[in-house]
């Protein structure tokens, strides 16, 4: 049984940026329900005291959601980042083992 561990670094890299691409759809879609939701005004009215209550409560509504999803977005913007460096890094280790084992060998 082998203890070794296989990072296959390219694919980090691919996930990164696959994440990254992800995250930035996500971002489009989410501006473009805003604009969605903002075109249909106030379709409850405002003739009554059930409208009234809806319209009053709606744009707290809206500012909570489009808050979650900015903390959301703020906290997947770093993962690709994330990804880049531990290929990177995991690659100067790889790389810094394998130079000291050839000195080891040659010693």
């Amino acid at each position: 049984m082998s203890n070794e561990l296989y990072v296959d670094r390219d694919q980090l890299r691919r996930s990164a940026q696959g994440m990254a691409d992800v995250h930035q759809r996500l971002q489009e879609e989410h501006r473009r329900f805003v604009a969605r939701l903002a075109s249909y005004g106030r379709p409850w009215g405002n003739n009554n005291g059930l409208s009234q209550a809806i319209d009053s409560v709606a744009p707290v509504v809206q500012d909570a959601c489009t808050s979650c999803h900015e903390e959301n977005h703020a906290a997947w913007a770093d993962y690709p980042a994330g990804l880049q460096v531990h290929a990177a890094t995991h690659g100067a280790a790889e790389q810094a083992a394998t130079e000291l084992s050839d000195q080891y060998r040659q010693v």
